[in-house]
């Protein structure tokens, strides 16, 4: 047994957590997608790029979209309440991510669920 674990220190690695998302964030932003939505929808999503950035400022695009069949990969336009705050919302997330991949997509299903990631821009 080493001193650390003695003391009961964890390793960092162990202290981490994995990255819960903050769930007033996302009830925030499918609350502003939601009034363009279908009593059909099957998917919605949004996808945020991050198209520049400075030291003190970030240029994001936020492209939204949705579903009525999960055939339909690439959905019809969507029109949020407030497309700039949901992009940032989104891009706020997790800021140390999305620094790395420069893009961030975020898709609502009707039972509640949602999915959450982070990829390089096509």
């Amino acid at each position: 047994m080493t001193l650390a674990m003695a003391l009961g220190v964890l390793p960092a690695q162990a202290q981490e957590q994995p990255f819960q998302p903050d769930p007033e964030a996302i009830g925030r932003m499918f609350s502003c997608m939601q009034g363009g939505l279908t009593g059909k929808w099957q998917r919605a999503w949004v996808v945020v790029t991050e198209i520049a950035r400075t030291e003190s400022e970030r240029e994001l695009s936020g492209k939204f979209f949705y579903a009525e069949s999960a055939q339909d990969t690439a959905g019809k336009p969507l029109i949020p309440c407030d497309s700039e705050r949901v992009a940032r919302d989104l891009y706020n997330l997790n800021t140390d991510l999305i620094r790395q991949y420069r893009e961030a997509s975020l898709v609502f299903y009707p039972d509640g669920k949602f999915d959450l990631r982070y990829d390089s821009p096509k």
